[in-house]
């Protein structure tokens, strides 16, 4: 199963009950999502790569380089998982 684009925190609320023989129940829920799972984790990857003390500070042509290392640690990560 491939759950790169799944949310990485969903949360659910009920948005639907319905009533039989006196009993409420839910019917149907609706679920904010924010950052995918790839997303969080090449933000977290991010991160790692812009705290370590070997960079000097970020100038827009490393920047790229560690946008792309960071994506790339995501769908290796993914990758792994799904093992």
């Amino acid at each position: 199963m491939n759950n790169a684009n799944q949310p990485a925190k969903p949360i659910s609320t009920v948005i639907q009950y319905e009533e039989y023989n006196g009993i409420k129940r839910a019917v149907a829920e609706e679920y904010y999502i924010g950052l995918t799972k790839r997303e969080h984790f090449a933000a977290m990857a991010m991160q790692g790569i812009l705290a370590n003390s070997n960079y000097s500070a970020p100038r827009k042509a490393k920047l790229s380089g560690m946008a792309n290392d960071a994506v790339a640690a995501a769908d290796w990560l993914l990758a792994e998982l799904l093992k």
